[in-house]
């Protein structure tokens, strides 16, 4: 079904709101994506869920349980610099997290909650401490120091997360990091001694890596709880962002925000995002260790692309928006709005939607 041409309007009351969190969280996913396309021209988001796939005759629109959605689009699938794929690859990652933790337990482990800092300064690009972390990261692994704290924990796997704020001291990287290791082991016993142990590794390898040298901060190790909470809070639906895009504390900004700063006019923000986009492009950032998904049996991981593209189960086809009518939802900036529209009311509600707008009038 086609809708009828006309243009949207600026204003349109949606009746009987979901509750008022949720709905203003996905609303605002649109609006920042739309500063995410103003600030990365020529970038995939520029061109997500509002491109028309070739081949496809219109927009569908469908609803699920929980929300509606559009197929029929080009999906940037970009967790960096997307918040409307970044929720959708968030929730499938979490329900990945929860379901291995749980699994991991029901065998007699535990997990643990690791989080690693570097130090930084506001004359550093973010590519050269991205790059360092990385590298320290890396270095740290593979020495003898960490594989025998390793040995001793009866570490089994890794999920590392990846995040970056930025503030007054520059790009702040960092990561957090589930370690399934066994129960029965007496190193994981005292978490304090355990932390002072693994501090040293993360020193030298920082200064190996060209870094300064982390202080006692640096490291910080938790217990299960900690790590129940850090992948409890990927793909909430009342959070606008996750993980490495949860609003940043202490004057930090994280990078979503960067976008919230700039369409308020805070235009010399634009390059920290510029810069933020280009340095983390093509990198993963929730990585399991290898073996880890097949010792829990969790299943094969999608890819980014393939979660942001995902349709709810059991979803409702609602009816097709032809592309001149789309052309005009773009040009308005209702994305976000005629979903809502579509969820609480249905297709005869876009209609209304439509209509209203045609007329140059709001509801």
């Amino acid at each position: 079904m086609e809708a009828a041409q006309g243009s949207l309007g600026t204003t349109y009351e949606i009746t009987q709101p979901p509750p008022e969190e949720r709905l203003l969280a996905r609303l605002e996913r649109w609006h920042l994506q739309a500063i995410a396309r103003n600030v990365l021209k020529g970038e995939r988001v520029a061109a997500c869920l509002r491109r028309i796939r070739p081949m496809v005759s219109g927009v569908s629109v469908w609803k699920g349980e929980e929300k509606a959605h559009y197929t029929g689009l080009m999906v940037c699938g970009s967790i960096w610099v997307c918040p409307i794929c970044a929720a959708k690859i968030s929730e499938g990652r979490r329900i990945d997290l929860r379901e291995g933790i749980a699994r991991w337990r029901k065998q007699g482990g535990q997990v643990l909650h690791l989080v690693q800092t570097v130090p930084h300064y506001s004359s550093q690009p973010l590519r050269e401490v991205l790059e360092g972390f990385m590298t320290a990261r890396r270095l740290q692994r593979n020495r003898k120091s960490w594989k025998g704290i390793a040995g001793g924990i009866g570490l089994a796997g890794i999920v590392r997360g990846l995040e970056t704020t930025w503030g007054r001291n520059g790009w702040h990287v960092h990561s957090h990091e589930l370690l399934y290791v066994k129960s029965d082991r007496d190193d994981i016993q005292d978490l304090e001694t355990l932390e002072a142990r693994v501090l040293p590794t993360w020193e030298s390898a920082c200064v190996s890596a060209g870094l300064g040298r982390p202080n006692g901060r640096g490291v910080v190790i938790q217990d299960g709880s900690y790590a129940d909470r850090y992948a409890a809070k990927w793909g909430l639906e009342s959070e606008v962002t996750k993980g490495h895009i949860k609003a940043g504390r202490d004057g930090n900004f994280s990078p979503w925000d960067l976008l919230r700063a700039i369409g308020k006019g805070i235009n010399e923000f634009q390059p920290l995002f510029q810069e933020y986009a280009k340095a983390f492009k093509g990198r993963h950032q929730l990585e399991w260790s290898k073996g880890l998904r097949e010792l829990l049996e969790v299943g094969k991981e999608e890819s980014d692309a393939d979660l942001a593209g995902r349709l709810e189960e059991d979803a409702e086809f609602l009816g097709l928006i032809g592309p001149e009518v789309w052309a005009l939802v773009l040009s308005r900036e209702k994305r976000g709005e005629l979903l809502e529209v579509a969820y609480r009311e249905g297709w005869p509600g876009v209609l209304t939607f439509i209509r209203h707008i045609k007329a140059g009038s709001g509801r």
